[in-house]
């Protein structure tokens, strides 16, 4: 199967550690990999994720939201969400303003983009096994995973179910 993916940059090293056969001898890893990720260097960015809601940190685990029993996660109330949404944003305007400034004294974009939060969208074209797919998708719809990657495990899913109908209903069951 090969996807084309836009995710979050957070969410795509997520997905990155799902790659099958890495030599880590090649300088394009797309070669050993199947995963052809669109240079950031070159482009300027300008597009990014912003969180529908603010999820609490888990109790138990440092890398996790927290989730009611239902399996929900816990999010802010709505005036502590109108908080961070609004410094989410400043902190975005001043990023790409910095960025800008940057450009234009002529900074090479490289370097001017080191800048970027991890919340900045990044494109791929992956080119993976069913197994690998159905593997990543297993691994990361569990409440343990972040919520972000959870949702394209699940979007990964409908795609595989749209293309082996009868091999995913093996895999995933109804």
């Amino acid at each position: 199967v090969q996807l084309h993916i836009k995710a979050p940059e957070a969410v795509a090293r997520q997905l990155w550690k799902h790659c099958v056969g890495l030599s880590g001898t090649s300088a394009d890893r797309s070669i050993d990999t199947g995963w052809n990720e669109a240079s950031r260097r070159y482009v300027v960015i300008d597009d990014f994720h912003h969180p529908k809601d603010f999820r609490y940190q888990s109790k138990s685990s440092k890398q996790a939201s927290q989730y009611d029993e239902n399996g929900n996660p816990i999010v802010f109330p709505q005036d502590r969400a109108e908080e961070f949404h609004k410094l989410w944003e400043e902190h975005e305007t001043k990023t790409r303003e910095l960025i800008a400034y940057f450009l234009e004294q002529g900074m090479a974009r490289e370097q001017a983009q080191m800048l970027l939060p991890l919340s900045f969208y990044t494109e791929w074209y992956w080119t993976a096994s069913f197994q690998a797919l159905a593997h990543l998708r297993d691994l990361r719809v569990d409440n343990h995973a972040q919520w972000e990657a959870q949702q394209y495990g699940l979007a990964i899913e409908q795609i595989l179910r749209t293309l082996y109908p009868k091999t995913s209903e093996i895999w995933f069951g109804n």
